[in-house]
């Protein structure tokens, strides 16, 4: 009865695009989680559901692929010396993905060693691609990080900042213990917060 209530009241032909979460009874289940999206033309409402599990296996099943593709083009650079410049640069590309996880939040995944390189080659474009989506959250998984240099984690936290300057909200996820040390040892200050598990943080933000 509360779901119905919900989408009685916050539905209406007046927005063209809505998105909420609301309990449905299905066939097989008495009560399921989904996301309704709705798109209206002209006072027509066209409804598409999508279970809330179902969508946190799309995110992970997007992380696996990103992963998968930056591994190919690893093999790839090796049987192609002549455009190890090139091909180092598409590295670069690949292995810093943003995606979005709902319509605040956007998850960026790193993978390799977090050198000045891989941050410098990414950055105006994670920036500009926060700023157009509109995102609100963005949460930086680190748990495809090898090693870090000073370097490095010098010019990531400078993006952190600007992200926070452009008044979004930081979250660190997947830190390693070798990473923690780095991060207290050589006595960086950061205003992100820190999580240990991607996948229980998609979840609750899913959820929210």
């Amino acid at each position: 009865m509360e779901s119905k209530n919900k989408f009685k009241h916050h539905v209406s032909p007046a927005a063209k695009r809505q998105e909420l979460e609301i309990v449905v009874r299905t066939k097989d289940l008495p009560f399921v989680l989904f996301d309704c999206h709705i798109k209206w033309e002209e006072r027509v409402g066209h409804l598409i559901f999508i279970k809330k599990l179902e969508k946190i296996q799309h995110l992970e099943q997007l992380v696996f692929d990103h992963k998968k593709r930056l591994s190919t083009t690893n093999f790839e650079l090796l049987d192609n010396k002549e455009k190890v410049e090139v091909t180092i640069q598409d590295i670069h590309q690949l292995s810093a993905p943003m995606i979005r996880i709902t319509h605040y939040a956007g998850l960026i995944l790193f993978f390799g060693d977090m050198t000045q390189t891989l941050i410098e080659a990414n950055e105006c474009k994670l920036l500009t691609k926060a700023y157009e989506k509109e995102f609100e959250v963005i949460l930086i998984d680190f748990s495809g990080i090898g090693t870090l240099s000073t370097e490095g984690v010098t010019a990531l936290i400078k993006m952190i900042q600007q992200f926070e300057v452009m008044g979004l909200t930081v979250t660190i996820i997947g830190v390693k213990p070798e990473h923690a040390i780095y991060f207290n040892t050589n006595g960086y200050q950061v205003e992100a917060s820190f999580q240990s598990n991607l996948h229980n943080v998609i979840h609750r933000y899913l959820h929210q």
